[in-house]
């Protein structure tokens, strides 16, 4: 990457070989070099994105390799342990930041308030190479109007990392990161998502090769512990000649029968296993199911209330987020809209009786209701994808299962994964499969903020499920456009001050 009017190197990296925090590969033998340019780095959610940017700032040693920098340089992460000293100016006010008083009042200032602090104090600090992880998350539209703009001006080296189309269609140099390495991609944004759209084809036939791979190599290993076995009884025959105890030998044999048998059926049963997910995954790939069949069906509405909230208010820390909300949800579509600090979560929240009303009613059925936490957070589970599938919903076979992760267009790799170890963006979209394929099933989701870090493909596969879904939903999102596209019923707006 070396365009640009100034040809001097802000970055250059050699050799980089860098793992995850469990061993996994990311890179192997990466070069870069970065000069007074703007690159944003794409790829799909886990991928090491933000694991390749810690590592260029030297906040992650790599294995192998060396970085050298030739200016300042800054990250803004996209998870931030703790915000920026408030210096209040004319642009913290326009942004949306509140004064320093009312942040104390209410015990802090809201993720996206938060946000803002950090993007600002960057932009005062005008480094010769800023790098930028996930910027717009949960950045309302106030925020978003300014981040664009002081972007667009910006003269000095840039590495951005995010899934904001809105954003991105100002770049034309493009880091793409894809589980066998990174590559180079120059052209428009538009471009650049075909081209993405065939890399995610090629990774599943790819998956699909590998478990292939994984049955023929048990099978064959199966083949060899058989062979190995046989020569063991035709020792055993051998002891009889020396007259070894009758007694000994019948236990021995008995012993390595029972062992052997068992060995061989869990084989046998894992090998069949994949066998059949193999088979499903290759059905399903071919006969990519319409959207609607996905979908359950669900029991008659007898038009009774799914959540009913009579003049509700609630407070953080002492301070009134909100008040005098009255909401009756059936199975309608709701967008919750606010800005940064608004009480949006709360609100969320105090509908589902996990913060307590400061005055009002609130009723909620909630066996009727299936919710996902900002970042899928009430879903840090031990169990995978899969599991959850084939064990708590109506997807009660591999066909099943399959047909509903390509549908959702979720990579199959991912699915066996625990769901504790996806990505955010990952974990929203499996926690979303297992919400609609859930039995009995749920007839109203609520969702805080589910766009938040979902890479391309997850984004408009999200846009797409929710769009069909044929219950109700509660929706907290600072994207109005998301919400119009999945077909928003009527929206509730909060101006209150609260996180």
């Amino acid at each position: 990457m070396k365009n640009g009017h100034n040809k001097t190197p802000l970055l250059t990296a050699r050799g980089l070989d860098v793992n995850t925090a469990a061993g996994r590969p990311l890179f192997r033998n990466l070069n870069l070099s970065m000069t007074n340019e703007r690159v944003a780095i794409i790829g799909r959610n886990g991928v090491g994105k933000s694991t390749l940017l810690d590592v260029l700032t030297e906040q992650t040693p790599p294995l192998h390799g060396t970085i050298q920098r030739l200016t300042d340089t800054l990250l803004v992460p996209q998870h931030l342990a703790q915000p920026p000293k408030y210096c209040p100016d004319a642009e913290s006010a326009a942004i949306g930041l509140r004064p320093h008083h009312e942040r104390f009042n209410t015990g802090g200032f809201s993720r996206g308030e938060q946000r803002k602090l950090a993007l600002l104090a960057a932009k005062r600090k005008h480094p010769g190479l800023l790098l930028l992880d996930e910027p717009t998350q949960d950045l309302d539209n106030t925020g978003l109007q300014w981040l664009h703009h002081w972007l667009s001006a910006w003269s000095n080296g840039l590495i951005l990392v995010s899934h904001d189309p809105r954003l991105l269609r100002h770049f034309t140099h493009f880091l793409v990161i894809t589980e066998s390495g990174c590559r180079y991609f120059k052209g428009c944004f538009e471009a650049l998502q075909r081209d993405l759209e065939r890399d995610t084809a090629d990774s599943q036939k790819k998956y699909l090769h590998h478990l292939h791979t994984l049955v023929e190599q048990e099978a064959h290993n199966a083949q060899v512990t058989r062979r190995r076995q046989r020569k063991k009884n035709r020792g055993r025959v051998g002891e009889l000649g020396r007259m070894t105890s009758r007694m000994r030998l019948n236990t021995k044999r008995s012993y390595a029968q029972c062992s052997q048998g068992k060995a061989d059926k869990v084989r046998e049963l894992r090998i069949a296993a994949v066998r059949d997910w193999v088979k499903a995954t290759r059905r399903a790939l071919t006969v990519s199911l319409p959207m609607a069949q996905l979908m359950p069906k669900l029991p008659k509405d007898n038009g009774e209330a799914i959540i009913t909230a009579d003049n509700l208010s609630a407070s953080r820390n002492g301070h009134t987020c909100f008040k005098g909300i009255n909401l009756i949800v059936h199975r309608e579509r709701i967008g919750i809209l606010g800005q940064n600090g608004a009480g949006k979560t709360t609100l969320l929240r105090t509908l589902l009786g996990q913060h307590p009303a400061k005055t009002g009613t609130v009723v909620t059925r909630l066996a009727k209701v299936g919710t996902i936490a900002q970042g899928a957070s009430d879903w840090m589970l031990e169990d995978s994808l899969l599991e959850n599938l084939l064990t708590s919903s109506n997807a009660s076979s591999p066909e099943t299962a399959a047909h509903l992760l390509v549908g959702h267009q979720f990579p199959l790799a991912l699915a066996e994964r625990p769901l504790k170890s996806l990505s955010p963006g990952e974990r929203v979209r499996a926690a979303l499969i297992c919400l609609l394929a859930k039995s009995p099933a749920v007839e109203c989701l609520v969702l805080d903020e589910p766009t938040n870090s979902l890479d391309f493909v997850g984004y408009a596969a999200l846009q797409a499920g929710l769009k069909t879904w044929p219950g109700g939903w509660v929706i907290a999102s600072h994207d109005p456009g998301f919400l119009q596209d999945i077909g928003v019923d009527r929206c509730v707006s909060l101006d209150g001050t609260c996180a």
